[in-house]
């Protein structure tokens, strides 16, 4: 059996199969979605003229998924 018979053999058989799984669709992901992290407010600012209630609520979701003495060590290097 030639390379060019067996690749289209090879298909027909998993679409039998049922493995033929639709592919995901091409191209970049969204910058959020492919780093799975969460961004920083557009409205938040380092000089502090933003709105702190998103910047703490940001903090408590690291807080949830890090714990709290990992956001310690975090705060800690930028001391």
């Amino acid at each position: 059996m030639s390379k060019a018979h067996f690749s289209p053999v090879k298909n027909q058989l998993k679409k039998r199969e049922g493995e033929g799984a639709p592919k995901a669709r091409r191209g970049r992901k969204p910058k959020a979605a492919a780093t799975g992290q969460a961004s920083l407010s557009p409205r938040s600012s380092p000089g502090g003229d933003g709105d702190m209630y998103d910047d703490l609520t940001a903090i408590k979701h690291l807080v949830e998924r890090l714990g709290a003495e990992q956001v310690r060590k975090i705060v800690g290097l930028f001391e």
